[in-house]
């Protein structure tokens, strides 16, 4: 089977998805209260700003970048519920073509709905030119670089679920461990940086680094409503390169586990060991996290004896302590327990 033969299969899902992104991106991005603004145009002392403008119609902020991501994952979602059922038994010469093309059914309906949406803000800008451009000041490329920031967004949320579907049975679990994997990071290196014993120095001199350079920027960018079609032209396209780039080494590498996953594994949870292994850690940390939090708050609160400073080196002892405690339970004790049976 062809190229064109298996998008042609895909036809039906690539219409129902293209319905979706363009509804949820219409509203999502304010596209009905930009028709609104120009169809019942405000008091010439309410006329938006080029900012207010880029930020109300032509960008979007995280909680709805985080929303649109969800979408996408809804989407490529349901390109895979051949999952187990065909597309990871084809033989070795039919899979360059069914994931490549899997992907760019995924692609065009995620490009046209955004596409239509890019349309109807077009057609809006140009009937509200004079609001738009002569009394807010915002070019016609503001609206062209909101479709371009986007699809880079759509590519890469799209890159990320789709190359998750590689580890995963679960077209769930492929959507939402990403999140969930980058939660676990920004706490380990965001909050527990606040936790950490001035005792433990070195320790907390690293995390500040880090901490500084990739999480506080990520916070900073959110609690400010941070927006890439807010700065100029030339770093919008560049950032949008960049994330495309990233997106394209995602697709790669998700190819490559897809020829590694065995015809044995497809009905697990997890294709591969390491993943069930990141899963378990990454859930049993933030458990631990939560229940040094819990102990170390509560003894420091009612127990006057205990300092602020002995709260955090108690927080990052049983941080530690359950952390193992979990590890060990889970890969090191049982294993113990079934060599002195052998013995």
């Amino acid at each position: 089977m062809g190229f064109k033969q298996y998008l042609k299969s895909y036809r039906v899902q690539i219409i129902l998805a293209t319905f979706i992104v363009f509804i949820t991106a219409f509203f999502l991005t304010n596209t009905h209260k930009m028709i609104l603004y120009v169809a019942n145009p405000p008091n010439i002392k309410n006329i938006l700003g080029g900012k207010e403008i880029i930020n109300k119609f032509l960008s979007i902020n995280t909680l709805k970048v985080l929303l649109m991501y969800l979408i996408y994952g809804i989407v490529v979602s349901m390109f895979f519920k051949d999952k187990t059922s065909t597309f990871f038994t084809e033989n070795e010469d039919k899979k360059l073509a069914l994931y490549f093309t899997k992907y760019l059914a995924v692609i065009t309906s995620t490009t046209i709905g955004l596409f239509l949406v890019f349309l109807v803000k077009l057609i809006v800008y140009k009937k509200g030119f004079y609001f738009f451009n002569t009394l807010g000041n915002v070019g016609q490329d503001s609206v062209f670089m909101f479709f371009f920031i986007q699809l880079s967004f759509a590519l890469f949320g799209c890159s990320v679920v789709f190359s998750a579907n590689m580890f995963f049975k679960e077209n769930l679990l492929a959507v939402l461990f990403p999140l969930f994997f980058l939660e676990v990071i920004v706490l380990l290196l965001g909050a527990t940086t606040i936790f950490i014993s001035e005792k433990l120095v070195f320790l907390k001199y690293i995390l500040s680094f880090i901490n500084a350079g990739l999480v506080d920027k990520l916070i900073i960018n959110t609690t400010h409503d941070y927006r890439i079609e807010s700065l100029p032209i030339t770093i919008q396209v560049m950032i949008g390169i960049v994330i495309i780039l990233f997106s394209v080494l995602l697709l790669l590498l998700g190819y490559l586990v897809y020829l590694k996953v065995r015809k044995d594994k497809i009905n697990e949870n997890y294709y591969f060991n390491l993943v069930s292994s990141i899963v378990y850690i990454s859930t049993r940390v933030t458990i631990s996290y939560l229940i040094a939090f819990t102990i170390s708050s509560v003894l420091t609160i009612f127990f006057k004896g205990i300092s602020i400073e002995d709260g955090k080196l108690m927080f990052n002892a049983i941080l530690l302590i359950s952390t193992a405690f979990f590890v060990a339970f889970k890969y090191y004790i049982p294993k113990l327990i079934l060599d002195q049976e052998v013995a």
